[in-house]
């Protein structure tokens, strides 16, 4: 039963007028053409023979508009009379476009032709309710590849029935890290109807109510974005939808350190470096916090001394630096070694009075420590003692006591 087709009830004279309606549409073709209608090919787009668009298909209405497009009529003698008072298109221009977009679809017989005396009857018959032998007799071609009355009736079944329109987004977003996205939802207006739904590919999966997950949990830093064509189907029609699913992203990863664990830094003043991080999640801010009170830090991760270090005091710090993307946090341990700076003056170790025998020249060796620096080079004044660099201290020449 073909439960989505609106019929209008036709007294014989209804019948008798469409008949003579046909002869004299059949005499004008046959008056411009040798034979039957030339034969034409549109691109497959359209859905239904619903021509005038008013949610019925009506042998008086749309019926009768292929049939006269067939006859190669347009303009105001294709739509004359013939446009329900309901249609949603009634120009011609409308109604030529909507059967340009049936396409080959209105070939009923699958002969390679479109032509009124053969597909334009079997629509017409069709619509009349005409079933069986009724339907094809005399009005299927000889080159036909559908001429069986049951395949005919099976496919014009499929062209008088509404396919199922979709109601739900063609976009979905869904966080990352779990499989949940949405739930794809359509109508058909063959009330009655059960829509079943599949997905293209294999990173999505749907069940055939709807309901459509990831295959696997997605990862916004790997894959931002999925998409996929969704296909409908009440059992006789299909419809399909591109969808697209947007990958949110969820802050799931911590600061990672970019920086070193061991800086260096000299003694007696306070700077040591940049703590440095990344975080994989994108527009994440970083701030950085240190452990301890001998060291400062901001929260842009400038490590500084509390107060300058004195490397002959202590020679390293350590610390432990936390670095946080205020959701989640990373700890390193660090180390800062302090590198000396001679800022000690070397201490005399010797005595500051030495004594030595006249009529030589040797007197004796000046030493020094100091903590900064092992080696330690000397020189005296004046002209009357000489020094190497070792300290060694002697008379430029012998004395003499008297």
């Amino acid at each position: 039963m073909r439960t989505s087709v609106f019929y209008r009830k036709y007294t014989p004279f209804s019948y008798a007028l469409l008949l003579s309606f046909t002869l004299v549409f059949s005499g004008v073709a046959g008056s411009n053409s040798d034979s039957n209608l030339e034969s034409y090919s549109l691109p497959v787009s359209g859905d239904t023979i619903d021509i005038d668009g008013n949610g019925k298909f009506d042998a008086l209405t749309d019926g009768l508009l292929l049939l006269r497009s067939m006859f190669e009529l347009s303009g105001t003698p294709l739509i004359s009379g013939v446009v329900a008072n309901d249609a949603v298109y009634k120009s011609s221009g409308e109604i030529e476009a909507r059967i340009a977009a049936l396409g080959d679809r209105i070939d009923i017989d699958n002969d390679g032709r479109i032509d009124a005396l053969t597909d334009g009857l079997l629509i017409l018959r069709y619509l009349f309710e005409l079933s069986g032998d009724t339907l094809t007799a005399g009005v299927v071609s000889d080159g036909a590849q559908r001429s069986n009355a049951a395949d005919i009736e099976s496919y014009l079944l499929k062209l008088t029935t509404f396919g199922p329109v979709f109601t739900s987004s063609a976009t979905f977003s869904a966080s990352e890290n779990q499989t949940s996205i949405g739930t794809v939802t359509a109508t058909d207006a063959d009330s009655g109807d059960s829509i079943t739904f599949t997905v293209s590919g294999s990173e999505l999966v749907m069940t055939s109510a709807g309901v459509l997950s990831f295959a696997s949990a997605p990862d916004y830093e790997t894959k931002a974005s999925y998409t996929a064509t969704v296909t409908a189907s009440d059992g006789t029609n299909t419809t399909t939808q591109a969808i697209t699913v947007n990958v949110t992203n969820v802050n799931d990863n911590s600061p990672v350190f970019t920086s070193n664990a061991t800086f260096s830094a000299s003694e007696n003043q306070t700077s040591i470096g940049t703590v440095t991080a990344t975080d994989a999640d994108s527009g994440d801010s970083i701030t950085f916090t240190v452990s301890g009170t001998e060291l400062s830090m901001t929260s842009a991760g400038v490590l500084t001394f509390v107060s300058a270090p004195d490397y002959e005091t202590k020679t390293s710090y350590t610390a432990t630096v936390t670095a946080t993307d205020g959701t989640n946090s990373y700890t390193q341990d660090i180390t800062i070694n302090i590198t000396d700076v001679d800022d000690v003056a070397p201490v005399f170790s010797s005595s500051a009075s030495l004594s030595a025998a006249e009529n030589q020249t040797a007197i004796g060796t000046v030493t020094a420590t100091d903590v900064d620096s092992s080696s330690i080079t000397f020189t005296v004044s004046g002209t009357e003692l000489s020094m190497t660099s070792a300290g060694v201290l002697s008379f430029a020449s012998a004395p003499d006591y008297e």
